[in-house]
């Protein structure tokens, strides 16, 4: 297996890998009503722990990726808001879409 190289590529395995180790990390997506609520919040704590991760062996964040991931989020609450979602998680409120 090959090694990250950069450290963009580093922080998308990290992710990928804090959708598998977070508690919460994961989400489901069969007929679960409030699957906008648990997507978001699913990519939130799985950047979260990549970047846990990141400052747990000292190595810089990049921010370029953390915006992207943010961006992310506020698309994943936008669908939600759209398709009917009542409640925002607390954890990711701050990450609300400019025209909520």
């Amino acid at each position: 297996m090959d090694i990250p190289h950069r450290r963009s590529t580093l922080f998308d395995f990290l992710h990928e890998v804090g959708h598998i180790v977070h508690p919460q990390g994961g989400y489901k997506g069969d007929g679960d009503k409030n699957y906008a609520e648990t997507r978001a919040l699913a990519e939130f704590n799985a950047t979260q722990w990549a970047i846990e991760a990141f400052k747990t062996e000292g190595i810089p964040v990049p921010r370029k990726q953390k915006r992207e991931y943010d961006r992310y989020i506020r698309n994943k609450i936008a669908r939600g808001l759209r398709r009917g979602l009542k409640k925002v998680p607390t954890e990711i409120r701050h990450l609300k879409p400019k025209f909520w």
